[in-house]
């Protein structure tokens, strides 16, 4: 029978194996431990402390780069996300977030100025790839909860 500590390592070693095994043949082994904890800090965020603000969906909005929908600039970030967007439109303390392009971020207290078009936030977030981040010109609005 084997000890508990030795399942433990057992499991361990069997978590990394699978971990190693699914990345994509690009990253390869070039640092996989901080791969992993890459990948472990992504997907457990909220355990980490950098938990975001509720947020949710209004829908895809039409931008004007002279007038813009949601006129406050929170920044752009190559790990944009619904989360973070949402983090930096509270600090400024604005009800709406708006993403664009994947990776930049506005912020509001109201929007829509320029209309709706439902099918036109096709990119995703790169931040997130699960998540739609706008397009150019067309923000994904979300509404932020309190």
């Amino acid at each position: 029978m084997a000890s508990s500590r030795t399942r433990f390592l057992s499991c361990l070693l069997l978590s990394v194996l699978v971990l190693l095994t699914s990345l994509p043949a690009s990253e390869g082994c070039a640092n996989p431990f901080k791969i992993i904890k890459d990948k472990i800090k992504a997907k457990f965020k909220s355990v980490t402390g950098d938990k975001a603000p509720a947020s949710y969906l209004k829908g895809c909005f039409i931008d004007n780069s002279d007038m813009r929908d949601l006129p406050t600039f929170a920044g752009y970030d190559e790990k944009m996300d619904v989360g973070l967007c949402a983090q930096r439109c509270q600090k400024w303390k604005k009800k709406y977030l708006g993403l664009q392009e994947g990776s930049s971020c506005w912020c509001g207290n109201s929007f829509g100025a320029h209309g709706e078009s439902a099918d036109s936030c096709q990119t995703r977030c790169l931040g997130n790839d699960d998540e739609m981040c706008g397009g150019k010109l067309f923000n994904s609005v979300y509404e932020l909860q309190e």
